[in-house]
C-alpha cells in the first residue's frame, strides 16, 4: 500500500523542492537589489579641515537677524553620477550642514532632488537652475538657492572645478540677501558647467561672483 503512494510522495518532495529553491532565488535577488541601491546612495564625506568655515563666514552667520532659506537641488543617489561628482555632491551636503550647524535657526537648509520630483523640478526652474548631464546622457540638477525677506540669489550650476571658491560664494550671496540696505531682487550666478571647460578668467573666485539679471 505504501507503494500507491510513493509517486505522490515523490512528486509533493519535488514541489517542496521547487519552492525552497524559488525561496531561495527570490531572497538572493532582494538582497542583491538591496546592495545595488545601497551602492547608488550619495556617499557620506567626512567634514575635511576646508570644509569648516572661516572666520569670515562664520562672522556672516552671526550677523544674521532672520533666517535664510537655502534650497539645495541635488541627485538624491549617485545613479548614473560619475565617481568624482557623487563625491563632491557629498561635499556639498556636508558643507550646507556646516553652515545650518554654526548657524542655528538662522540657516533653514532644505534639499530635493528635480530628477525625482515635479514639484522640485518646477521649483528648480523658478529658481534658474541649469541642468547637468550624466554619464548615460541623462539630466540632473545640482544648485543652490538663498534667499530671504523677497531677495533671492541662485547658484545656478555647481562645479567640482569651482570648489574653491564655493563656501566663499555662498557666504557673499548669504550677506547680501541679507543686507539690511538691500532691496527685493532676484539675481542668478551662471556656474561652470561640468560638461564644459571652464571659461579663462583671472581666477575662480571672478568668475563665480560675475552675476547678471535672472
Amino acid at each position: 500500500m505504501s507503494a500507491d503512494f510513493r509517486p505522490a510522495n515523490r512528486g509533493e518532495a519535488r514541489i517542496i523542492i521547487i519552492a525552497l529553491a524559488a525561496l531561495v532565488i527570490g531572497l538572493a535577488c532582494g538582497a542583491y537589489w538591496y546592495y545595488r541601491q545601497a551602492q547608488k546612495q550619495i556617499p557620506e564625506a567626512p567634514l575635511s579641515e576646508a570644509q569648516r568655515l572661516s572666520e569670515a563666514t562664520q562672522a556672516i552667520l552671526q550677523r544674521l537677524d532672520a533666517p535664510v532659506e537655502i534650497s539645495l537641488y541635488a541627485p538624491a543617489s549617485s545613479g548614473d553620477l560619475s565617481e568624482a561628482m557623487a563625491v563632491f555632491v557629498a561635499r556639498v551636503q556636508q558643507l550646507l550642514s556646516e553652515y545650518q550647524r554654526v548657524a542655528g535657526d538662522k540657516i533653514r537648509l532644505t534639499q530635493s532632488d528635480p530628477a525625482t520630483s515635479a514639484s522640485a523640478k518646477a521649483a528648480a526652474g523658478v529658481d534658474g537652475l541649469l541642468p547637468l548631464a550624466d554619464n548615460n546622457g541623462g539630466v540632473f540638477y545640482l544648485g543652490i538657492a538663498i534667499s530671504q525677506r523677497g531677495r533671492k540669489e541662485t547658484m545656478a550650476q555647481l562645479s567640482p572645478d569651482w570648489e574653491a571658491a564655493l563656501e566663499s560664494d555662498l557666504s557673499r550671496a548669504i550677506a547680501r540677501v541679507s543686507a539690511s540696505t538691500a532691496t527685493p531682487t532676484a539675481r542668478r550666478l551662471p556656474s561652470s558647467q561640468s560638461t564644459r571647460a571652464p571659461r579663462r578668467t583671472p581666477s575662480p573666485s571672478a568668475a563665480s561672483t560675475e552675476y547678471v539679471n535672472a
